[in-house]
């Protein structure tokens, strides 16, 4: 992070203190209205870039073949013999990589389009498009120049 803010000011690291600020301040000021005007006008529900990670993992899905176990728990077979249980009420799999990344995997996409479900409405909530822009809404305002 330190390298992307470094090169994020670096017109300005030559400056004095008080102007290295005021531009360090617009730059942020550009960014979080660019950021937030990219994510309003994206139509889908999660961040674009998880949504491209989930596309991915929709690609094991052709690998599993799900069992219902009861309630809202599953076995998932796997192409290559091992076996894992999905548990939608808690949103878990004991592959452990829902748990750890907050996207659902192979396994548990699987028993998702078996019960005609999107995967993107599993995804952690800190993926969402609103907590997105909720974290861009918080406004760096703006102030008169030196000369005031």
């Amino acid at each position: 992070m330190g390298e992307s803010f470094n090169n994020l000011i670096l017109e300005a690291r030559g400056k004095t203190t008080l102007p290295l600020l005021e531009d360090i301040r617009c730059i942020l000021m550009r960014r979080l209205q660019v950021r937030s005007e990219v994510m309003r006008a994206y139509l889908g529900p999660i961040c674009p870039n998880i949504q491209q990670v989930l596309e991915k993992r929709k690609e094991n899905e052709s690998n599993c073949i799900d069992i219902w176990a009861g309630s809202l728990r599953y076995q998932i077979n796997w192409f290559n013999g091992q076996q894992f249980v999905v548990d939608l009420a808690d949103s878990t799999c004991l592959c452990r990589k829902w748990d750890l990344t907050g996207m659902s995997y192979g396994h548990a996409i699987s028993v998702l389009y078996d019960k005609h479900k999107r995967p993107e409405y599993y995804v952690a909530h800190w993926y969402n498009k609103e907590t997105y822009l909720a974290s861009y809404k918080p406004m760096i305002y703006p102030i008169n120049g030196s000369e005031m």
